[in-house]
This record gives C-alpha cells, structure tokens and sequence, in this order.
C-alpha cells in the first residue's frame, strides 16, 4: 500500500517534469491549436497554443502553432517565430512562405 501510495505521488509530482513528456504533450497541444484554428475557434486555438508554448518553446511544432496563429490575427510577432522555426532548421517550404 505504501509502495503504491509512493508510485502515485511520483506519477503526479515527477512525470510532469520530465522532458520528453513535456514535448510530447506540447506537439499534442500544437495540433489541438492547429485543428482549432482550421474551425475557426480562437479562442481555444490561442489558449493551447499559448499552453504549447510554454511547456516547450524550443518545440517546432510549438513554434508553428503560435506563428500560424500571430499571423492569422496580423500581429508583427509571427515573424520573429518563423524566424525562430528557420533557425531551428525545422522550417517547412509552407513556414518560408
């Protein structure tokens, strides 16, 4: 019981924090942005694209999520995550354009 009790704690304190679940769960996020933004729904496309963000910035898909989403509201920021997706050399030819 106490072993279970031990495991449990460290699945809600520990997991969260570990990188490569951090990055998975912000590509999650971006996509969730990305399928929000295609319907139209901006509101949540800005709040899990924010969310995706701040869980991984140096995620690609992450930094995609909030430069398709700084252009589509015409905000000058759009470009300096392209910018950044270009230097990561994760850019696509859609993200040159």
């Amino acid at each position: 019981l106490v072993v279970g009790f031990v495991g449990f704690v460290f699945a809600i304190i520990a997991v969260p924090r570990i990188p490569w679940v951090k990055t998975l769960r912000s590509n999650q996020l971006a996509k969730e942005a990305g399928n929000a933004m295609q319907e139209g729904r901006w509101n949540e496309a800005r709040e899990k694209t924010i969310a995706a963000y701040q869980l991984d910035p140096t995620n690609p898909q992450s930094l995609r999520a909030a430069a398709d989403l700084n252009f589509a509201a015409g905000m000058p920021q759009a470009l300096s995550f392209y910018q950044r997706l270009v230097e990561s050399g994760s850019a696509t030819g859609e993200d040159y354009r």
